[in-house]
Formats: structure tokens, C-alpha cells, sequence
């Protein structure tokens, strides 16, 4: 969901504002309403046992966190940090290669900052 509205809002942004962004990395975008993360069940001591090292006790809860309904949540993103970019007329023909770095520049922030992300940017 969140890819797809990134997605959505980048060729927004190249096609209809003509803006090329210069440094489109995950950094420089902001989610403004996350899914909650709601607890189903209250955390309850399951086993309790004694640290040998710190002569404390240390206990074990049994709780589940679970998202909210995510089907009807739609990500709102936000694009900030334009110091880099640089405006291109949308009529002209041709204006591809800069368009293609900043994807370029996202796909390798999502390799090097989110590790298994890979699946993200082939799907």
C-alpha cells in the first residue's frame, strides 16, 4: 500500500509538476497517519525466573499486537526536502534520464536502508 502511493505520488510529482526531486531517497519522505498497532490481549506474566547475573526476576508476558483493519487505511506521504531538485517542462519530449536517477536513487535507498526490501522494488 505504502509503495504504491510512493509510486503514485512520484510520477505525480515528474509528470503532472515537472519537478525532478534530486535526492528521492526514503529519508525524505514523511508518513503522516501509520496504521495503529493495537494490543489484543493484556500482557500477562506467563513464567517468571531468576536472572543469575542480576539477581532479578525477569518475567515473560504473553501478548499479541495486531494492525488495525488495513484495507480501508490509505497512506498520506509527504515529499520534503527539495534542495536538489529542479524544474523540467512536462510538453517536452525527452526529459526521461533525470526522471529515471531519481528511481534509481530510491531503489538503492530502499537496498542499502531497508535490508529485504528487494521484493518491494521487483513486485
Amino acid at each position: 500500500m505504502i509503495a504504491r502511493t510512493m509510486g503514485e505520488m512520484i510520477a505525480q510529482m515528474h509528470n503532472s509538476a515537472g519537478v525532478i526531486h534530486g535526492d528521492l531517497t526514503t529519508s525524505n519522505i514523511m508518513l503522516s497517519n501509520p496504521p495503529s498497532i493495537t494490543s489484543t490481549s493484556t500482557p500477562t506474566p506467563t513464567s517468571c525466573t531468576q536472572n543469575t547475573d542480576t539477581d532479578q526476576p525477569t518475567v515473560a508476558a504473553n501478548a499479541t499486537a495486531t494492525h488495525t483493519n488495513t484495507t480501508d487505511w490509505k497512506p498520506i506521504l509527504t515529499l520534503i526536502d527539495f534542495g536538489l531538485s529542479t524544474l523540467i517542462d512536462v510538453n517536452k519530449k525527452g526529459r526521461y534520464e533525470e526522471k529515471a536517477v531519481d528511481l534509481y536513487v530510491m531503489e538503492r535507498a530502499f537496498a542499502s536502508t531497508h535490508p529485504g526490501s528487494r521484493a518491494l522494488v521487483t513486485a
